[in-house]
């Protein structure tokens, strides 16, 4: 009895040795380890919740238990993605949305033999980014799927897929990262202070890509914005659409920026590339800038939410280290005194509209125009 429970304890022990890098979100853990000790793992699982807490590389780190044997070489294919059977779907084109014949791909592979592993594994990121069509397309392959394979779908929005299409997987629901998770990520990555790290945790909204992007703030973002939330009003209407222009100027060169850097770092595998081949690299490059281009859009509303945020801790009169924007401590102070004829709550709803505005496709021009008019900037 004492072996047995000794071998069960050591398989435990080994297999959290693959999520023992990921922070937050425990009960998944064990319970993707109690489906895999009990070899009762489903074939369709849906990994739903708030973006940057951790679902893909949860996904990965499976994928790594279902893929390898634990010998370093191919745990290294894994995390690298070049697993023959490890296939990953990402969002294409300029709309960042899943393609026809991706996922047509993907009901042709999910039937073939694994090349190397004893299962395949599909992750479909974004999953909520798949059309209608492909989406009942593949509901035959998710209701039937082949009994070596495993697929697991990614969202942070499992209300935009179709429901025949969740009914058919099990669900797992992510939750938002403890702050004592998230500060010593931000140290650590980031080098920052503990009172730097404590302030970025509190304004990440319990997400590790949210805290990265905050940390990798463009430059532009303080020069520009800073001095206008600090103010809290345009001198005239032109001054208004004068930041407006530069904003969408620095995004626009942040998108080109991105694209290069992709080009650059696919140029070597270019030369061996099919005609073919080439037109699907040119859509997962479009479709990878849109999604840059959509967080970095996330990332300048947050960024002035958070001056919102620091408003309402200096009311309060809350721990000055909390504060996000402590550079700008003497700015806040003089907002703070004068009074902000909106609530936090008003400026969150107006924010949200925004973001709403942006996954309609309005133009980033005009729906930062409208947010800076219902912001009482002018």
């Amino acid at each position: 009895m004492r072996v047995k429970l000794s071998a069960v304890y050591s398989v435990t022990m080994m297999l959290e040795t693959y999520f023992s890098h990921l922070h937050g979100n425990d009960p998944i853990k064990h319970y993707l380890i109690k489906m895999i000790k009990k070899n009762a793992i489903s074939q369709s699982l849906l990994f739903a919740g708030p973006e940057g807490v951790g679902k893909s590389l949860f996904a990965k780190a499976f994928a790594e238990i279902l893929l390898t044997d634990g010998s370093s070489d191919q745990r290294e294919q894994v995390k690298a993605e070049t697993h023959p059977d490890l296939h990953i779907y990402q969002p294409e084109g300029k709309l960042g949305m899943h393609s026809i014949d991706a996922m047509r791909q993907l009901t042709e592979e999910i039937y073939l033999v694994p090349y190397q592993a004893k299962r395949k594994v599909f992750i479909i990121h974004e999953a909520e980014r798949m059309l209608p069509y492909s989406a009942n397309a593949l509901l035959k392959t998710f209701e039937e799927p082949a009994l070596d394979s495993v697929i697991i779908l990614l969202t942070s929005l499992p209300e935009n897929l179709l429901p025949t299409l969740r009914s058919r997987f099990q669900t797992l629901y992510f939750q938002q990262v403890e702050t004592s998770h998230l500060i010593p990520f931000v140290q650590e990555r980031f080098q920052k202070t503990e009172a730097e790290a404590q302030a970025i945790a509190a304004s990440s909204k319990g997400s590790f890509a949210q805290a990265t992007r905050l940390c990798s703030q463009k430059s532009y973002y303080p020069d520009i914005l800073l001095p206008l939330l600090a103010a809290g009003r345009f001198s005239s209407y032109g001054a208004l659409l004068e930041t407006v222009r530069q904003l969408t100027e620095q995004l626009e060169q942040s998108k080109k920026q991105a694209e290069e850097e992709m080009r650059q770092e696919l140029s070597s595998h270019l030369e061996n590339l099919t005609a073919i081949q080439r037109e699907s690299l040119e859509k997962e490059i479009e479709g990878f800038v849109s999604v840059q281009t959509n967080r970095e859009t996330t990332h300048l509303l947050d960024f002035i939410l958070s001056w919102y945020r620091d408003l309402e801790l200096m009311r309060v009169k809350a721990d000055p280290n909390f504060l996000f924007h402590k550079e700008a401590y003497k700015q806040l102070e003089q907002s703070a005194q004068q009074g902000n004829r909106l609530s936090l709550e008003q400026v969150q709803t107006a924010i949200n509209e925004a973001r709403k505005a942006l996954e309609r496709s309005s133009s980033i021009g005009i729906t930062l125009e409208n947010l800076f008019l219902k912001l009482h900037f002018y």
